[in-house]
């Protein structure tokens, strides 16, 4: 059982790295994104790497898109 707990805590760990050097490796502003992931703090934008912007609408949570306001644009 003790194993089990060990293995499971590891593999929490792992998955959290994996998924924070993603955010690094796929957008412009990734440690922006990696710390407030971390820090559990909203990021007003997400910016990949080839220019698409992701745009945080301040009266929701998450990066939800609704009709009257749309959080992807292309620059």
């Amino acid at each position: 059982m003790l194993l089990t707990r060990v293995r499971d805590a590891l593999h929490w760990r792992r998955w959290k790295a994996r998924r924070l050097r993603y955010l690094r490796a796929a957008f412009r502003n990734g440690d922006e994104l990696a710390r407030t992931d971390t820090e559990k703090t909203p990021c007003p934008t997400a910016v990949l790497n080839d220019g698409t912007v992701f745009r945080h609408p301040a009266d929701r949570t998450g990066l939800g898109a609704c009709p009257s306001n749309p959080v992807v644009s292309s620059s």
